[in-house]
């Protein structure tokens, strides 16, 4: 339920922060709020947190499709 959507939010607002997603980060630190304060607001915040996921998963997804879903490290067949 709510905890456990408070949960994925505060996930996605830190891995938001280390990829430099300011926006999302910005919007899942106040959907978060919203979830724990039981804030009748949470749903007008659903839109726009939903429509920037899904902006920067698609930056994401272009990312990686242009550096050929290449991964260093030892996952590297040699």
């Amino acid at each position: 339920g709510r905890a456990a959507a408070q949960l994925s939010v505060h996930s996605l607002n830190g891995l938001a922060g280390m990829i430099g997603a300011n926006r999302l980060q910005e919007l899942a630190a106040r959907l978060e709020e919203a979830l724990g304060a039981n804030d009748p607001q949470t749903a007008t915040l659903m839109p726009s947190f939903s429509a920037e996921l899904a902006a920067v998963l698609g930056r994401v997804r272009d990312h990686l499709a242009g550096s050929g879903g290449e991964q260093s490290g030892a996952s590297q067949p040699h």
